[in-house]
């Protein structure tokens, strides 16, 4: 997937890696915030074409709050959030989650579709 955008590009600092004594010893790790809605593996993709140095493990984290960005969404994995999204009728936010289900040829569900 080639873009000129990039999707991963800002720092933050300040976070704690737990994991078991036995074996889990990491030495690098970034964490890159997705949105839910996203890909996993479209989201790797990215990460590694903006960040081709590989000398690290990765940890995709998920966030809500804001629609998936359409570079890093498929048609399925647009589906599967569609199962456990609530944005308020009408809104901006339902909005932008239509716009892309058009986008992906994703039928908007039947259980988020306003009440006549």
């Amino acid at each position: 997937m080639a873009s000129d955008e990039c999707y991963f590009s800002h720092t933050s600092g300040g976070y704690c890696l737990y994991s078991s004594k036995d074996g889990d010893a990491v030495e690098a790790v970034r964490f890159a915030l997705c949105r839910h809605g996203e890909d996993p593996g479209l989201c790797l993709n990215q990460f590694f074409e903006e960040h081709a140095s590989a000398d690290f493990q990765i940890a995709l984290v998920w966030s809500f709050g804001l629609p998936p960005r359409r570079a890093l969404s498929t048609k399925r994995s647009i589906l599967a959030a569609l199962d456990t999204i609530m944005p308020e009728p009408g809104s901006q936010m339902e909005q932008r989650w239509q716009e892309l289900c058009r986008d992906l040829g994703v039928v908007w569900p039947r259980h988020l579709q306003e009440v006549a």
